[in-house]
């Protein structure tokens, strides 16, 4: 009776990335975030699913309620439009703090354009372990993973504030972009270890388009 009911009234999680960084792109990324988040709870709640979008930046932050009905997508909606980047990236911290908030296994839905540097993968097993589906949705913009500056620059973290002075060669902006790029697949590869998936979300791609890549494969995956 247990896993019927489980099974009958399905949860979804939407773990919706607000840290300062997500304020970058053209859209911003957390525009398209918000977007991406809105998607995820309205075929849920088209569905009768248990939907809740839960903010994180260095923690999980305050959740909507539980949203079930199509009537709830206006107050979800009003949510989404609340949320501001702000703070730095923890997922380990996030991830600790949202199976002890939540501890009802359910499809977890995590958007961000992961830009913390540290590794994601045992804050993933760590969610797969406690029972639940992943999905993890990459936002990205192009200012992050392909800059072009050039010469003598003191450059500010968006996260941190914290300043460095470099000068960006060539060489240097190559050496950035195959980091930025080896992040991202570890970070793929450690999902599919746990039978989940990385979609990524190009800012600079028509939502559309990124609507069909990201719900897609996770229909499939549900």
């Amino acid at each position: 009776m247990r896993t019927f009911e489980e099974e009958r009234d399905a949860r979804v999680y939407v773990l919706v990335d607000v840290s300062a960084s997500m304020a970058r792109g053209a859209p911003p990324k957390l525009e398209v975030a918000r977007q991406v988040a809105a998607s995820f709870g309205f075929l849920g709640m088209n569905q009768v699913d248990r939907v809740q979008v839960i903010p994180f930046a260095d923690a999980v932050e305050r959740a909507t309620p539980v949203l079930r009905r199509r009537d709830d997508y206006p107050g979800l909606e009003a949510f989404l439009q609340g949320l501001l980047p702000h703070g730095a990236t923890t997922f380990g911290a996030t991830a600790r703090g949202f199976v002890q908030r939540f501890p009802s296994r359910g499809y977890v839905v995590v958007v961000s354009d992961l830009m913390e540097a540290s590794d994601w993968a045992p804050s993933l097993r760590l969610l797969a372990e406690r029972g639940h589906q992943l999905c993890l949705v990459g936002v990205r913009c192009d200012e992050d993973h392909a800059p072009d500056f050039r010469g003598e620059l003191e450059l500010r973290d968006a996260e941190t504030g914290d300043l460095v002075r470099v000068t960006v060669t060539p060489a240097l902006l190559a050496a950035y972009r195959e980091e930025v790029a080896a992040h991202v697949e570890r970070a793929r590869i450690a999902c599919q270890r746990v039978g989940g998936r990385l979609i990524e979300a190009p800012v600079e791609r028509p939502f559309e388009q990124v609507l069909r890549a990201v719900i897609a494969p996770a229909l499939e995956q549900r």
